[in-house]
């Protein structure tokens, strides 16, 4: 859909601070107490919303993206409305306690920052590094 071939995509480098960002991540959840993943999974909650947006923004600047390869946006506009709700209602049930809420807060937190890391990396690498002359 994009005009890659399969081995391009499954060969491409990872970014340096994508891996490090998704290694934190991975980390978080197999180290961290289960209500710091939890609050990591409440960004899923405003997905759909945000979705709408992209999928129209993908439509607008990206014509070229076909209806097949929009399906993983749509999938997840989807699917993340039953996530989101599943999350709070988790969230609602258990946070009654500081130390809840603080961990609730930590992961919700870390996860906001991971996807800024990630997006500050792709936009180095593939807006800015093209303006501003960076060395590779």
């Amino acid at each position: 859909d994009l005009g890659l071939e399969k081995n391009e995509v499954k060969n491409a480098e990872v970014l340096p601070a994508v891996r490090m960002a998704v290694d934190g991540y991975l980390h978080l959840a197999r180290y961290r107490p289960w209500k710091v993943g939890v609050g990591a999974s409440l960004t899923e909650y405003s997905v759909p919303k945000r979705m709408e947006k992209m999928i129209a923004a993908f439509k607008q600047h990206y014509p070229y993206v076909t209806e097949a390869g929009m399906s993983f946006f749509k999938e997840h506009m989807v699917a993340d409305v039953e996530h989101g709700e599943l999350t709070i209602d988790i969230v609602e049930k258990y946070s009654h306690a500081p130390e809840a809420q603080t961990q609730i807060r930590e992961g919700y937190f870390y996860k906001i920052d991971m996807h800024r890391v990630i997006l500050d990396a792709v936009y180095l690498e593939y807006v800015l590094k093209g303006q501003l002359k960076l060395p590779a």
